[in-house]
């Protein structure tokens, strides 16, 4: 699901891509690089058995922090990810033309080619603010200042090195590189480092495909395998692994309908003003259930939970359903010391985590129930309002990211709406309060 480039140029540059890639070695003459609905992509240039090479990427032109200037290597930090990467092809941009992996590099999306959420701008992030996703860009775009910050320093990496990465290095050139890397890189399924491979990245993302993408160490090169036979002009797709929608569109710049590994999240905490808010933290971290830190290094006693869609109702009745939300909403629901040392005995008498078995008390099992109802339903119009207000955009949203929040807000609006539907159904006696 990559972006696009326009034209004759467009061509070209996917010719010179292949045809430098097999002059490096590589063997790609099973398919070819086409056009489909998500943007560039891998197609059978003939009939594929269930079993066959696609694709085989020699090792030497497998990108990773370790082809990094030495003068770079030195200064650079080995507390972050996906900064060496970054670099790396900030690096290879520079060179221009006499980079080894000059035709690869030139592939690799343009300015405003990139959909992720890191880049949309407020009014385009107001309609995710009830979502996962909205966190995630947040917490994405912290990341990406801190690690530019590290490396732009007038004694560290950028302003040491420039005859490798020119005069200066600008924020938005280094997230778009940043963003480049993460929307591509393999990390850690393939080997113990980050590392991009050319060519292996044309594929798209199909969730259910089982294509075999691994390292052949005879060989020494990373080879995708045919879990299927494919026709002649039928697109070959990779998965990406299981990925919600809010994911995809901060990581990868683009969403999935109807995506099956669609999640929501619930952002609960224990109030500042409950009286008994220090036992119950105190509590949490003795059964291994600490909620998160302040920058100070207190306890927020917030914790964001996560839901996923119930497709069969003995997940639900095997208690593997919504259990970091249900026994959450338990302990918040304390009303007293006895109560909490109730608790705890019921769980030593079951032998089971704390909080993560109804309640013997009915009353206070509903009330607790009642309690995680009412904050999803909080979540769900919240959902609703978000898409309403979508609805009404003004034109000049662009389409493709007005598309994108509408599927995030989909998703995650049809699992909020599972997750109440299965928890009404297991309420004591149907005593949903009104």
């Amino acid at each position: 699901m990559r972006a696009a480039m326009n034209g004759a140029h467009k061509l070209s540059l996917e010719e010179a891509q292949t045809s430098w890639f097999v002059r490096q070695g590589g063997d790609c003459s099973a398919v070819r690089i086409g056009e489909s609905a998500c943007g560039r992509g891998l197609f059978a240039a003939r009939s594929i058995r269930a079993g066959e090479q696609i694709v085989r990427i020699p090792h030497e032109l497998v990108l990773t922090a370790e082809k990094l200037d030495d003068c770079v290597k030195k200064l650079l930090s080995t507390e972050y990810d996906w900064c060496p990467l970054t670099l790396l092809i900030l690096a290879e941009q520079h060179k221009g033309e006499a980079s080894r992996w000059a035709p690869y590099v030139s592939c690799l999306p343009s300015f405003g080619d990139h959909h992720s959420t890191i880049f949309w701008g407020k009014e385009e992030l107001k309609f995710l603010e009830c979502t996962r996703a909205f966190r995630g860009t947040a917490e994405r775009r912290e990341m990406i200042s801190d690690e530019y910050n590290s490396v732009k320093d007038v004694t560290t990496v950028i302003s040491s090195c420039p005859h490798v990465f020119g005069e200066d290095i600008s924020l938005f050139q280094f997230a778009h590189a940043y963003a480049t890397v993460v929307s591509r890189a393999w990390n850690g399924a393939l080997s113990s480092e980050i590392s991009m491979r050319p060519f292996v990245d044309f594929c798209n993302h199909d969730p259910v495909s089982h294509a075999t993408v691994s390292h052949d160490t005879c060989k020494d090169a990373t080879v995708i395998i045919a879990e299927r036979d494919y026709t002649k002009g039928e697109e070959v797709f990779i998965s990406y692994g299981k990925r919600s929608n809010a994911v995809l569109a901060v990581d990868y710049g683009f969403v999935l309908p109807n995506n099956l590994s669609d999640q929501a999240e619930l952002w609960m905490e224990i109030p500042w003003n409950d009286p008994l808010r220090e036992k119950k933290l105190e509590l949490m971290r003795a059964f291994n259930m600490p909620t998160l830190q302040n920058a100070d290094g207190t306890e927020s006693g917030e914790l964001p939970v996560i839901l996923e869609e119930v497709l069969d109702s003995a997940d639900w009745e095997d208690g593997v359903v919504l259990p970091q939300a249900r026994a959450f909403s338990r302990i918040i629901c304390l009303d007293s010391l006895e109560d909490i040392e109730s608790m705890i005995q019921e769980s030593d008498t079951l032998q089971a985590p704390l909080a993560y078995q109804p309640r013997k008390d009915v009353a206070k099992e509903t009330r607790a129930m009642n309690f995680l109802l009412e904050m999803i339903q909080e979540s769900i119009t919240s959902h609703e309002q978000a898409l309403l207000m979508l609805q009404s955009a003004p034109d000049h949203i662009n389409k493709i990211r007005r598309g994108m929040a509408e599927a995030v807000l989909d998703g995650e609006l049809r699992v909020l709406e599972n997750s109440r539907g299965w928890l009404k159904d297991c309420l004591p006696n149907g005593q949903e309060q009104v």
